[in-house]
């Protein structure tokens, strides 16, 4: 029997169980509040996007600037946030 097949229950106790769930709602409601606060970015120049949010100016590498390099770049910006937003709840500012 692996791990994905088997009931979460069995393995923690029901104290840890409500502490997981928890924390899952308290990621999932700081993730969507840094997609309102941080939704999408603009080309600046070939090697450069902007936050649409926060306006922070994102550098990206000159020979790489592509679309899927610039969405892992604004993808690292968010979760530089959310993990901000995750440390330090009461003094985050967008």
């Amino acid at each position: 029997m692996t791990l994905e097949h088997t009931e979460l229950s069995t393995l923690v106790s029901t104290a840890d169980l409500a502490d997981l769930s928890s924390l899952a709602a308290v990621v999932h409601d700081a993730t969507a509040r840094i997609k309102e606060y941080h939704p999408a970015y603009s080309w600046k120049w070939t090697d450069e996007i902007v936050c649409r949010g926060c306006g922070d100016s994102l550098e990206i590498p000159f020979l790489t600037s592509t679309k899927p390099v610039a969405d892992r770049v604004f993808a690292d910006h968010q979760q530089f946030h959310l993990q901000h937003m995750l440390n330090d709840d009461q003094r985050y500012d967008a």
